[in-house]
């Protein structure tokens, strides 16, 4: 049997789990010490999907049906990070202020797509009128869009940025003040 862990501190239940297995996979060097058998642990890194790898811009941007303006995308964990979506709705203010320079695709998150229309409506922005803002929960397509983005604004987490360095995407990481050991 074997078990993957993906962030650097084991929880308790790949713990358990990794005394009955066989081997153990971690993503990261910083993971083995935190194992009762180092011996059966392997640094394999973070496994990323092809279509990070694969895609090119023009093919992306034409599959999403995207102009020729900048692109940025921004998205800040599945379930949204609160301060984060409060600064995008600001944002998305003074892009309207500035005649909209770019196109702009935002997951908001599950957390946040509760709140964050009204946030953003608070701030002057009319999303029905506004063709140059994406808003939505999740971007279900982020292979794609990533390929497509000129830029990609998002949480450090380890998955995001092993998705944007296959992309090669250029970025903007914005650490999380609430993971484990810092």
């Amino acid at each position: 049997t074997c078990v993957h862990e993906s962030n650097a501190l084991p929880g308790i239940t790949t713990k358990l789990a990794a005394n009955k297995a066989s081997r153990v996979l971690v993503a990261f060097e910083e993971s083995v010490k935190h194992y009762k058998h180092p011996e059966k642990v392997e640094v394999v890194g973070m496994p990323v999907r092809k279509e990070f790898l694969s895609l090119n811009r023009d093919a992306a941007s034409r599959e999403v049906g995207l102009d020729q303006r900048p692109v940025v995308v921004s998205a800040f964990g599945s379930q949204g990070a609160r301060a984060m979506n409060e600064l995008t709705a600001k944002l998305f203010a003074l892009e309207q202020k500035n005649g909209f320079p770019f196109r702009h695709i935002h997951a908001v998150g599950s957390y946040g797509w509760s709140w964050m229309p009204e946030r953003v409506k608070e701030q002057g922005v009319d999303l029905e009128k506004c063709p140059t803002i994406q808003m939505q929960e999740y971007i279900y397509n982020m292979p794609t869009i990533m390929a497509a983005a000129d830029v990609i604004i998002s949480r450090a987490g380890a998955s995001s940025c092993s998705e944007i360095a296959a992309s090669g995407t250029p970025c903007v990481l914005i650490p999380s003040p609430n993971v484990t050991d810092n």
